[in-house]
């Protein structure tokens, strides 16, 4: 995992409400994540939009994981905390086909912690 310098960790959210950081391999990739809620519920993904992080999703998954889901937001590939996939724009890496898309976000799942 990638080092954040301690000014910045006493004031990450995820710090602050005890969520978990975390790190997934998808398509050869190194992603990061915040993970909160209970691990045997429901899973609940969030993928933000261009040019965000998991962090524009901090004011809904304490909400969401209050209700018994485990509740996943991602940094994708090339923003916050993930490695930038060589030779492609980050923009692009998850396909704008449907089904090369849910191929995508399985590949993440997949390579998550069991719950």
């Amino acid at each position: 995992m990638k080092l954040m310098n301690p000014e910045a960790v006493q004031d990450d959210p995820a710090v602050q409400n005890s969520w978990r950081h975390g790190e997934v391999i998808a398509n050869g990739v190194q992603l990061h994540y915040v993970e909160a809620g209970n691990p045997d519920g429901e899973l609940v993904l969030l993928l933000h939009g261009f040019p965000e992080c998991w962090y524009s999703w901090r004011l809904q998954i304490g909400p969401l994981a209050d209700t018994g889901r485990r509740v996943i937001a991602l940094d994708l590939p090339g923003f916050g905390q993930s490695d930038k996939p060589a030779g492609v724009r980050p923009i692009v890496w998850i396909p704008s086909r449907p089904t090369s898309r849910a191929a995508s976000i399985g590949s993440i799942t997949d390579g998550l912690p069991p719950r």
